[in-house]
């Protein structure tokens, strides 16, 4: 008897493990083999617990359906159920902020060796799935995500692990990033019309001949237009006409729009991109503003802060405002009458209610201009008590957002959920708090214009009186092994301590650099300069119906989520708890109503999750009943080229 090849062997074993499917369509067997171990196996069939089709039957084969397609009537898993919620705010390279279900670009990833911030080309994947869990960590952080969505976990030995999102404990502590190197750049401010229109100067004999060469006079024209000879008076001796009779002109003359300008009757200045400036009034009115039909307004008690904010108004806009008691004569408020300021503060799309949210263009800014963004925004909603900085808002968005802001200057806040009493239209409200050190990087990098915020800020960074925060921590393991001074290393000889704060591992990196500098060392100063870890504080179970969404994001295969450095799919070998990097996976296909094999091809989604998990080859059949490999690699180029393609096809060359 001929001996088999080790292939047709895999393939037979991987057979068996088809006939464990309870599809009633096709049966699809898998087992992944490294060093010619089998590592893992697996079959296509519904999650665990669910209900098995051969118990209800099929609505594909009901309906009539073809073979890939409808994945939503299938009920059976395939490889890309590791998701985040909709809602899920994701940090893209251009700085944007964006919830997971309007993502579709380049992302920010963590690179594992140098632990910093790099882009990454990402393509969405969707689906919906029936459980969901909520895992918060200490500090506010949280993330919604499919029972099997790899989570990414702190590792008292080897920095980070992969962990099922089901089997996280209290006892886990999930990677945060605690910077976000984004640079951001100028961004355009929309385009306002003018309300008045005049003809540049030196261009009315070029007027008076293209009205003549379309056979019109004075008098023609006004019928036609339907205004007065005052009208066509102004624009002889180049005075402004209204928009509604410069746009009739257009429409007889298109030619003259060459020729024309805008007039802004109260010398208001719209700027045509972003600048500091701009970003700090837009900040502030962010926090304090409202908007009327003719005006842009600001409120505060104090009135030199509407004072030194209507200064910045000039400087930029080029107009002042006026300050007057409100009408109930509890603050104060700074009037800026010009129609274009509104529609250019409306158009920046604002929310002032309580579902305020921070504009995107502003994410997108370069960081002296976010800096003045936020200590506008600082100016009118900050509060600084004894230790800590505090901003409060009914918005979670908004609060969530800023606390990714912060991040791009290394200012890492805490978030609570604080309930209201009795009385109040919202029963809860958002804190975001800054503590310890970070206190000091706010005022080095943000600080407040407010002179009273300002001066208590000085005075709790000279007393030094911080309210060090306790958070963020690292494995006491991580430095043990360094000579540390002993009059600092208390906390690592204490047998109960299995965590060192944040402020603590700094001081022990400082004095390790004094006594050896090597690759182990650089290593853990990159870690505790760009990722801490919170320990998990809650864990929920949702049980309803979401839709959710992952993101294919090579070659590091992590995205930040919530501000949660989390996993991309891979598959059930690596599920498991087991290591498929540089395995073989063996794909047999049973055809239920012929019994015959049919071909193992993954779909495109699958490829990547195994792309993804390090498969190097796959070995399966065609429709001649031929085994064949496919090596991975080229799926990999393939993947890219396809990818690239698409992107500039529906993004262009950006």
């Amino acid at each position: 008897m001929t001996r088999i090849s080790k292939d047709e062997y895999y393939l037979r074993i991987a057979k068996a493990v088809a006939l464990r499917s309870p599809c009633l369509r096709r049966k699809y067997g898998a087992i992944v083999v490294k060093n010619d171990v089998i590592v893992s196996t697996g079959y296509n069939g519904p999650a665990r617990g669910s209900t098995n089709c051969e118990e209800v039957g099929c609505i594909k084969d009901e309906l009539n359906l073809p073979h890939y397609s409808a994945y939503e009537y299938c009920p059976a898993i395939h490889a890309e159920e590791n998701c985040v919620s909709g809602d899920t705010l994701i940090v893209t390279a251009d700085g944007s902020i964006r919830k997971a279900r309007n993502v579709n670009t380049v992302l920010i990833s963590v690179d594992p060796f140098l632990f910093t911030n790099v882009k990454v080309l990402s393509q969405k994947i969707e689906s919906t799935k029936s459980e969901v869990l909520r895992i918060t960590t200490k500090g506010g952080f949280f993330i919604e995500v499919s029972p099997e969505h790899r989570m990414l976990v702190m590792d008292r030995n080897l920095f980070l692990k992969e962990k099922p999102a089901k089997n996280i404990t209290l006892k886990d502590y999930l990677p945060v990033p605690s910077i976000l190197h984004i640079d951001g750049k100028p961004q355009k401010l929309p385009k306002i019309d003018f309300n008045y229109y005049k003809l540049i100067r030196g261009s009315w004999e070029k007027f008076y001949r293209i009205m003549k060469s379309k056979g019109y006079t004075w008098r023609k024209l006004c019928e036609k237009c339907g205004f007065s000879f005052s009208v066509l008076s102004n624009l002889k001796n180049y005075k402004a006409i209204k928009k509604e009779h410069m746009e009739k002109i257009l429409e007889i003359f298109p030619e003259v729009e060459g020729i024309i300008e805008g007039y802004e009757v109260k010398g208001v200045k719209i700027p045509e991109t972003t600048s500091p400036l701009f970003c700090q009034i837009a900040g502030y009115f962010m926090g304090d503003g409202s908007l009327s039909k003719n005006y842009i307004a600001f409120h505060d008690s104090k009135k030199e802060v509407l004072l030194y904010y209507n200064t910045l108004i000039k400087r930029v806009f080029g107009i002042e405002g006026k300050i007057r008691k409100s009408w109930k004569g509890t603050h104060y408020v700074l009037i800026v009458s010009s129609r274009r300021l509104y529609l250019l503060f409306k158009e920046l799309r604002f929310n002032i209610s309580k579902n305020k949210r921070i504009p995107v263009l502003f994410h997108r800014v370069e960081n002296k201009s976010l800096s003045r963004f936020i200590r506008g925004l600082f100016d009118a909603e900050g509060t600084v008590d004894e230790r800590s900085i505090h901003l409060s808002s009914s918005s979670q968005e908004l609060i969530y957002t800023l606390r990714l802001l912060l991040l791009r200057f290394g200012i890492f806040s805490s978030i609570y959920k604080i309930k209201r009493s009795k009385g109040f239209k919202n029963s809860s409200y958002y804190s975001l708090e800054i503590h310890g050190d970070d206190i000091v990087k706010f005022d080095k990098e943000i600080g407040f214009s407010h002179k009273d915020k300002e001066k208590r800020l000085k005075e709790i960074i000279v007393k030094g009186n911080f309210k060090f925060s306790s958070l963020r921590v690292y494995p006491v393991e991580w430095f043990k092994k360094f000579k540390i001074s002993s009059s600092i290393s208390s906390a690592l000889r204490d047998k109960n301590k299995i965590n060192v704060t944040y402020p603590l591992a700094r001081l022990f990196i400082n004095e390790i650099k004094k006594r050896e500098y090597n690759e182990d060392v650089e290593r853990l100063e990159r870690i505790v300069e760009n990722i801490v870890f919170l320990k998990v504080k809650k864990i929920e179970r949702i049980n309803r119906k979401i839709k959710m969404f992952d993101f294919y994001a090579p070659p590091f295969h992590n995205f930040i989520a919530n501000g949660i450095i989390v996993h991309n799919c891979v598959i059930n070998a690596a599920r498991n708890g087991s290591s498929v990097l540089n395995g073989t996976l063996y794909l047999y296909g049973i055809d239920v109503k012929t019994g015959k094999p049919v071909a193992g091809m993954p779909c495109s989604r699958c490829k990547r999750v195994l792309i993804n998990a390090g498969i190097k080859n796959v070995v399966t059949i065609n429709e001649k009943g031929e085994i064949v490999r496919y090596s991975v690699d080229r799926w990999v180029e393939e993947d890219k080229e396809n990818y690239e393609k698409l992107f500039r096809e529906k993004v262009g060359g950006k």
